[in-house]
């Protein structure tokens, strides 16, 4: 059985900065034997992804689109889609 990490303040405090500014969808973040996942959540769907490594500040509007995008949310006229666009390569 898989065990993680104790919460961290910091990626706590990432994740409600992320959740804040995005429109849709949200992120939560954990560890586990010192790798990094985010969980984007939205409605009834999860979706865990691993990361490269740990995720700061500067990645913020990168996660914000992120999720927004798996979420189904568009910025061409239509605010939602049935069809949701594929996730992005992890890049943080």
């Amino acid at each position: 059985m898989a065990t993680f990490d104790p919460p961290d303040s910091y990626l706590a405090e990432l994740a409600g900065k992320i959740n804040k500014a995005a429109r849709v969808g949200r992120v939560t973040f954990l560890t586990r034997d010192g790798e990094h996942s985010v969980i984007f959540q939205h409605g009834g769907r999860r979706a865990v992804i691993a990361l490269g490594g740990r995720p700061s500040d500067a990645d913020i509007t990168a996660m914000v689109e992120a999720v927004e995008s798996w979420a189904g949310f568009r910025l061409d006229g239509s605010l939602y889609s049935t069809e949701v666009p594929p996730l992005p390569e992890s890049g943080w």
